[in-house]
């Protein structure tokens, strides 16, 4: 955790020097790469050709290494993460209302047990997702990332910057957005 705010905006200037600096260097890398061979099918390989293909073994290793390492810590970050707001926000509020005459260790040991079903179903329901769905990189994150922007973002700055936000206010205003979102992604299709 940050010891006050003025870490946390020096942090984020940080953070966003060094997202627009590698955002440079990708689209730069990505060009070069578009010359050099523009029939890479599919797009979202285009790294891993690069490295099989233009750099030399030990750096095209490298750089799968690198590729990997990333896609499986966000992948664990985020399941993680939805794993256990389900289980802490969608099983943890009915649980409370339920055991309101039980004791602590009963009280932990239940809600450890609806955490790791919880992250077994989540688990379960992403792999068959990406079992299903086309694998279509791009669009996927082009629709999911503004979602997630617009459901969680207003109510991610209001619970920094205000002090009134409520619970049904965060709840409605996560609901409005995934609806306003939803609603014109389905008006442009």
């Amino acid at each position: 955790m940050a010891r006050s705010e003025h870490v946390v905006i020096r942090s984020a200037c940080g953070a966003l020097i060094a997202m627009l600096l590698l955002y440079l260097v990708t689209n730069f890398a990505a060009t070069a790469v578009n010359l050099i061979n523009p029939d890479i099918t599919p797009p979202e390989s285009t790294m891993i050709w690069v490295a099989m293909n233009l750099l030399p073994t030990a750096l095209g290793a490298l750089l799968i290494c690198g590729v990997l390492a990333a896609g499986l810590s966000s992948a664990s970050t985020f399941l993680s993460l939805v794993g256990f707001s389900v289980s802490h926000d969608v099983l943890g509020s009915a649980a409370r209302s339920e055991d309101a005459g039980s004791t602590s260790a009963d009280h932990s040991t239940q809600r450890l047990g609806a955490a790791r079903w919880s992250m077994l179903a989540v688990g379960l329901s992403v792999i068959a997702l990406a079992l299903l769905l086309p694998r279509n990189i791009f669009w996927l994150t082009h629709f999911a990332g503004p979602l997630f922007a617009s459901s969680w973002g207003a109510v991610a700055f209001m619970s920094i910057w205000s002090h009134r936000l409520t619970a049904a206010g965060a709840f409605w205003g996560i609901a409005a957005g995934f609806a306003v979102n939803v609603g014109m992604n389905a008006l442009a299709l």
